[in-house]
């Protein structure tokens, strides 16, 4: 459609506003000048698992979306599949279920591949980051435990300050979506740089790179090892922690 623009962040907050006051599709569309479909199909693509409509995790869903978008303008056939079911109020976790089964003849579903590329190694990680000389360098990490939702933890290497906030789940969507919303309130001199382990939760980093301007730093494939006074690789202590418990 010409003139089309997606939704922005502050929209999709108008819109978790209004629909947490009762009001429907065609109200939000009137009160945020947008069309009716365009309010249905985002509260029908990016709400979360228990019904709720989150803007962060909406931004994220959306962005994750957005990257594997290739997959489907790739397969003409999954695509019209994915499309027609769609359409038919089906969700996407229910569309990967079904082709799952192996039912539909030549369509088979794409497993995530939840894995760390376009990573910058930790041992090019710049000097001031590695001593603690400015502020503005993070390491992230994500707490798993049993009987609790996962914790993300960002630590600061110089003022030491720590953020952490709980996921519903431990999905790089999710975790993207959580970090893009902390590094948002921060000044813009705190965003330089962040470090992560190896965990699929933080395979999307490449969308924290490109919208902070910010540098993002991994470790190779071996173990993580915690980290020494004079160290660059991060400490996972998180699950160091969680593992005791």
């Amino acid at each position: 459609m010409p003139g089309y623009s997606h939704l922005t962040r502050l929209e999709r907050d108008q819109i978790a506003d209004l629909t947490a006051q009762g009001f429907g599709v065609t109200a939000i569309a009137r009160a945020i000048g947008r069309a009716p479909s365009t309010i249905s199909r985002e509260l029908r693509r990016n709400a979360h698992a228990d019904g709720t409509y989150r803007p962060i995790f909406a931004e994220g869903s959306y962005r994750y979306r957005r990257q594997r978008a290739a997959i489907l303008e790739n397969d003409k056939a999954l695509r019209s599949f994915v499309v027609d079911r769609l359409s038919e109020g089906w969700t996407p976790e229910q569309i990967t279920g079904w082709l799952r089964r192996g039912i539909e003849i030549g369509l088979r579903a794409r497993r995530s591949k939840d894995k760390i590329t376009d990573k910058t190694h930790i041992s090019q990680r710049p000097a001031a980051a590695n001593d603690r000389a400015e502020p503005g360098h993070w390491e992230a990490d994500l707490v798993i435990c049993k009987r609790a939702r996962p914790l993300l933890v960002l630590h600061e290497r110089k003022t030491r300050l720590t953020v952490m906030t709980r996921l519903a789940s431990k999905t790089a969507a999710e975790t993207v979506a959580a970090i893009t919303d902390i590094l948002a309130r921060l000044d813009p001199g705190l965003r330089r740089s962040m470090t992560f382990d190896n965990g699929g939760e933080f395979a999307r980093h490449v969308l924290i790179r490109d919208a902070f301007a910010m540098a993002t730093f991994g470790p190779g494939l071996e173990p993580v090892a915690a980290i020494g006074p004079h160290s660059a690789t991060p400490t996972p202590l998180g699950r160091r922690a969680a593992s005791r418990t």
